[in-house]
């Protein structure tokens, strides 16, 4: 799941190089972000955490 995430927003990154779209390299690095992992013990929250 997680690195589900992270492919879309790197699709996002590319996608808005391609079309020089500012709105979408933004939204990769503004978007509120929340990742658990049991089995690691994490619990991150936020996009300067993950």
């Amino acid at each position: 799941m997680y690195r589900a995430r992270q492919l879309a927003a790197f699709q996002r990154l590319c996608d808005g190089f391609d079309h020089h779209d500012l709105d979408a390299w933004e939204s990769v690095y503004t978007n509120d972000t929340h990742y658990e992992d049991k089995a690691l013990h994490w619990d991150l929250h936020g996009r300067d955490e993950a």
